[in-house]
C-alpha cells in the first residue's frame, strides 16, 4: 500500500531531512488526513528532478541528486539553460517529447559525452515542465522475448479465467514473474473505501495474505487521489535519504511545488514507518481504474533488500494493470446488462397490471410481479392519503409512520441506503427487517411515499490487525500516534448493513414512480370529466330526453378520442425518454469501446518505440510518433462528443468559487508556448489588477481558453500576433483572446458556436480536424457558471473572443 498515511511519530530534524508534518504539531489522526503528501519538496535518490521553465528550458530548480547522476552540484545548474547539462541533441529530445504528450510523455536519452542512458519522463505542474531522468541498468531491462513472453501469457490468463478471483491471482503471478517481487497481491476497495486482498502471488516461506480487509485509514483519501493522478508509485529502497529540490519553492508561486504527478516523489515518513512495521524493503504499486474512478490496486513487495525496476518494466506492469482493469469493466457491464434486463422484465408486467387494475395499491402489492420482485426486496410498503400498505416483512405501522415522517423533510428525488440505522438511528431496533431502505416520494409536501426494505446481512471479516486501532501509543505511554504495527489475524462479524441497493434498482423505482402518478393522475383526470359530463347531461335531460342521449352519446366519443390522443402523448413522451436514454447510453458505451483499442493501439506503439520487438529505425519512429499523434486526436473527438452529450443531458457539475483571474492568466502561458512557438507567434499575456476575482470553476474556465487559445493558434498564420487579457466591468470581468488570423465572415459568426459546425474546414489539416464542438462546449460551460462568449471578427483582420464571467466585488 503505497503512501499509506496513518498517524506516525514526531521526529527531531537530525533523523527526518524531510519533514511533512511540522515537528510542533501534536499528530493525530485528523492532521494525517490532511498531511500533504503531494509537496514533500524531495525526491528518491535513485534518479534526478530537474525543473523547467518554457519556452526558454531555464532550470529554475533541481534535486541535490543532480551532482550523483550528472556530476554537477544541483545549486550550479540552476538558472542556467538545459542544454548545459544535457547537450543540446539531448535538449531536443525533450524538446519534441513535451510538444507531442497528453498527460506525460517519455522517452530515452543519451546525456554527455559518455552518452549514458536515462529513461525520461517529463510533465507539467504549476505552470513548469517537470523532467526526470532515471539511470538505464541494462541488468534490469527485460529482453523483447521476456514482454513477449509475459504478453502472450497475459492474454492466455485472461481467454481462461473464469472468475475475478482467479484472474486476480493470474496476474499477480505474471508480474512476480517480471518483477521478482517476494510478494504481489490485487487489493479491491469496498465503498467504505477499506480494501480486501482478492488475488495473491508469493515466494515460498511467506505467509497468505489472500481475503485479509485492510482498514480505510492504511490509505487515506489524499493518498488514494494521487493514485489517480499517478497510476504507477515505485519506492527501490525503503531506507532512502530523500534528495531536496534546490531551491525548496517554485519560483513562479513562492510555495513548494506539487509533485502529485512525479515518478520519483519523496515518500512521508509515515509510510516508510509502516512499511518497516511490516517487514518491507522496496515496493511496487499500480492503480487498477474502472470507470474513472479508483477500483483497487496492485502491490509488490520486497523483504531482502532493495528491489529497483526498470521504467520499460513498470510499463509492462501497467499494461497488465490496464488489462485487468478491462476485465474488471466488462465483467460489470455484461453482469449489469443481465440484470437490468431481467428488472426491465418484471417492471413491464408490473406496470401492465397497473393500468388494468383500478385499485392502485392492489396492482403493485397483489398482481403476478409486486414490488418486492422489482427490486429483490424482502418488504415494501405504500404511504398514501395516510394509509400504509404493506407487503411482505416490513417494520410496524408505527414504526413506518416515523420513518415517511423523516423522510418528508429529508428525501429528495430518491433515497437508498444499506444502513440505514446510519442516517434514522430509530432504524437500530428493527435490523433484520430494514436495514436497507430504498424510498420514492409519489409527491412532495404530501408525505406520500413508496418504501422498500432489505434485510441485515451478516458476514464474518477478516481484518489484518484490529480496524478499530488503526494506531499506537508510544512505548512511553505518551499519546502520541504511530502507524500500525500488528497485521496479526482479526475477525469480526460485520452487522447493520444490508445488500447494496443496484443502480438499475434505483432507476426501477423512479420509473415506477412515474408509472404510478400518470395511474393516479389519470383516474383523476376521468373523475373530473365524468362529474362535469354528468352536470351537462343533467341540464340537457331537462329539455329533451333524445338529446341528452345525443349529447351522451358525443360526450362518450369524444372521451375516448381524449383517451387516445393522451395514450399517444404519454406513449411518445416515453419513448422520447427512452430515445435520449438510448443516445446517452449508446454515446457512453460507444466512447469507452472506441477508446479501449485506441488506449490499446497507443499502448503497442509505446511498448514498439521502446524496441520490444527489434531496432527501430527513425522512419520507423517517425511513423510510430504519427500512430500515436493520431491516436491522441481521435481520443480527444471522442471525448468532446461525450463531452458535448453529458451538456446536453445537464450531467456536468461545476464547483464554483473564488478565482484570481491573474493566476490563471500567468499560469497557461506554460500550456500554449510550444504551439506558439512552433508557428513564431508573437504571444502576449495583459494580466489583470491582483484584486480582480471571478466567482467561476477554475478548472472549466481555464479549459475555455485553452480552448480559445488553441483555436487562435490554428487559424493564425505563421508570424502573427495573439493576446490575452482581461478587464472588470461593474459586475463583470471580460476574459479576451485576440488574434490576427483570417477572420470569420458576417454571415458565419452566428453559427460558430452552433454544435458540430466547421468553419472554412476544407483549409483545416485533417489531423488537426475536430467535430466542431469545442467552441459550443466552451460557450456551455461558460453559460453553466453565469457567463457567456461571444465573438467579433472582420476578414483578414482577426477576431476578438469574448468571455464573461461574474466578479467578486468587494464587498461580496
Amino acid at each position: 500500500m503505497d503512501e499509506a498515511i496513518v498517524p506516525g511519530p514526531r521526529r527531531a530534524a537530525s533523523d527526518a531531512p524531510i519533514a511533512f508534518v511540522s515537528p510542533d504539531t501534536e499528530i493525530d489522526l485528523t492532521n494525517c488526513e490532511r498531511e500533504p503528501i503531494h509537496i514533500p519538496g524531495a525526491i528518491q535518490p535513485y534518479g534526478v528532478l530537474l525543473v523547467l521553465r518554457e519556452p526558454t528550458f531555464e532550470i529554475v530548480q533541481a534535486s541535490e541528486s543532480t551532482a550523483s547522476h550528472l556530476g554537477v552540484e544541483a545549486r550550479d545548474v540552476v538558472g542556467r539553460p538545459l542544454a548545459d547539462l544535457l547537450g543540446e541533441a539531448a535538449v531536443a529530445q525533450v524538446r519534441t517529447m513535451i510538444i507531442a504528450q497528453q498527460m506525460r510523455g517519455f522517452g530515452e536519452l543519451s546525456v554527455g559525452a559518455s552518452g549514458r542512458r536515462f529513461d525520461a519522463t517529463a510533465h507539467r505542474s504549476d505552470g513548469l515542465t517537470i523532467l526526470e531522468l532515471e539511470p538505464v541498468v541494462e541488468s534490469d531491462q527485460l529482453s523483447p522475448l521476456q514482454v513477449m513472453e509475459a504478453l502472450r501469457a497475459t492474454i492466455e490468463r485472461l481467454e481462461r479465467a473464469e472468475s475475478m478471483t482467479e484472474l486476480a491471482g493470474d496476474i499477480a503471478t505474471e508480474m512476480r514473474s517480471v518483477t521478482g517481487f517476494d510478494r504481489v497481491w490485487v487489493y479491491k476497495f469496498h465503498p467504505d473505501w477499506h480494501g480486501e486482498i482478492i488475488g495473491e502471488s508469493r515466494r515460498e516461506g511467506i505467509e497468505t495474505w489472500m481475503g485479509m480487509h485492510y482498514p480505510a485509514s492504511d490509505i487515506p483519501a489524499q493518498a488514494r487521489a494521487l493514485f489517480l493522478r499517478n497510476w504507477v508509485r515505485m519506492i527501490p529502497s525503503v531506507s532512502f535519504v530523500p534528495s531536496p529540490l534546490l531551491p525548496a519553492d517554485n519560483p513562479l508561486t513562492g510555495a513548494p511545488l506539487d509533485l502529485g504527478g512525479s515518478l520519483l516523489r519523496s515518500v512521508s515518513p509515515i509510510h516508510v514507518e509502516y512499511l518497516g512495521n511490516m517487514g518491507v524493503t522496496a515496493s511496487l504499486v499500480i492503480s487498477l481504474i474502472h470507470r474513472g474512478q479508483l477500483w483497487g490496486l496492485i502491490s509488490g513487495h520486497h523483504y531482502g533488500g532493495p528491489k529497483r525496476v526498470s521504467y520499460g518494466t513498470r510499463s509492462l506492469c501497467e499494461f497488465l494493470a490496464q488489462a485487468l482493469s478491462l476485465q474488471i469493466g466488462l465483467a460489470d457491464r455484461l453482469e449489469d446488462r443481465e440484470y437490468a434486463l431481467q428488472v426491465r422484465i418484471r417492471q413491464s408486467d408490473l406496470i401492465a397490471h397497473l393500468i388494468v387494475d383500478e385499485d392502485v395499491e392492489r396492482a403493485v402489492t397483489a398482481g403476478p410481479v409486486t414490488l418486492l420482485e422489482l427490486t429483490n426486496a424482502s418488504g415494501a410498503a405504500i404511504v398514501r392519503a395516510g394509509r400504509i400498505t404493506r407487503l411482505g416483512i416490513t417494520p410496524d405501522v408505527a414504526e413506518i409512520a416515523a420513518l415517511a415522517a423523516w423522510l418528508e423533510d429529508t428525501i429528495g428525488d430518491v433515497y437508498a441506503s444499506d444502513r440505514l440505522a446510519a442516517d434514522f438511528p430509530a432504524a437500530a431496533a428493527y435490523p433484520t427487517v430494514a436495514s436497507g431502505l430504498l424510498a420514492v416520494p409519489l409527491s412532495h409536501g404530501t408525505g406520500d411515499l413508496v418504501l422498500w426494505f432489505r434485510p441485515e446481512q451478516r458476514q464474518s471479516v477478516r481484518w489484518a490487525g484490529d480496524p478499530r486501532k488503526p494506531v499506537t501509543l508510544a512505548p512511553d505511554g505518551s499519546p502520541r500516534l504511530h502507524p500500525r504495527g500488528s497485521f496479526e489475524l482479526w475477525e469480526e462479524e460485520s452487522r447493520g448493513s444490508s445488500t447494496p441497493w443496484h443502480p438499475v434498482d434505483i432507476q426501477a423505482a423512479l420509473d415506477t414512480r412515474r408509472a404510478l402518478l400518470d395511474r393516479l393522475i389519470r383516474s383523476a383526470e376521468e373523475t373530473a370529466r365524468l362529474n362535469a359530463e354528468l352536470q351537462t347531461s343533467n341540464m340537457q335531460l331537462q329539455a329533451s330526453a333524445i338529446e341528452t342521449e345525443v349529447q351522451a352519446q358525443q360526450l362518450r366519443e369524444q372521451r375516448l378520442v381524449r383517451e387516445r390522443l393522451l395514450q399517444s402523448e404519454r406513449e411518445a413522451r416515453a419513448e422520447a425518454e427512452r430515445a435520449n436514454k438510448a443516445k446517452a447510453d449508446f454515446l457512453a458505451v460507444m466512447s469507452h469501446e472506441l477508446r479501449t483499442p485506441l488506449n490499446a493501439i497507443g499502448g503497442y506503439s509505446q511498448l514498439m518505440a521502446l524496441g520490444i520487438r527489434g531496432d527501430v529505425t527513425t522512419e520507423q519512429q517517425q511513423d510510430l510518433e504519427r500512430i500515436q499523434v493520431n491516436q491522441r486526436h481521435l481520443l480527444g473527438l471522442i471525448n468532446s462528443i461525450l463531452n458535448f452529450t453529458k451538456l446536453e443531458a445537464a450531467q456536468i457539475e461545476f464547483t464554483l468559487v473564488d478565482v484570481p483571474v491573474n493566476r490563471v492568466l500567468l499560469g497557461i502561458d506554460a500550456l500554449v508556448a510550444p504551439q506558439m512557438l512552433a508557428k513564431l507567434l508573437q504571444f502576449s499575456v495583459v494580466a489583470c489588477d491582483r484584486t480582480v476575482t471571478v466567482h467561476a470553476d477554475e478548472e472549466k474556465l481555464r479549459q475555455i481558453l485553452l480552448n480559445l487559445l488553441t483555436n487562435a493558434i490554428k487559424f493564425t498564420s505563421h508570424g502573427g500576433r495573439v493576446s490575452l487579457s482581461c478587464e472588470q466591468q461593474g459586475s463583470t470581468v471580460s476574459i479576451s483572446v485576440m488574434d490576427t488570423g483570417r477572420g470569420i465572415r458576417d454571415g458565419d459568426l452566428a453559427a460558430v458556436f452552433e454544435p458540430f459546425v466547421q468553419i472554412e474546414r476544407h483549409i483545416t489539416p485533417a489531423h488537426d480536424q475536430g467535430v466542431g464542438l469545442g467552441l459550443a462546449i466552451s460557450r456551455e460551460l461558460a453559460r453553466g457558471m453565469d457567463g457567456d462568449l461571444t465573438v467579433v471578427s472582420e476578414v483578414s483582420v482577426g477576431s476578438t473572443f469574448t468571455l464573461t464571467l461574474p466578479a467578486v466585488t468587494a464587498s461580496g
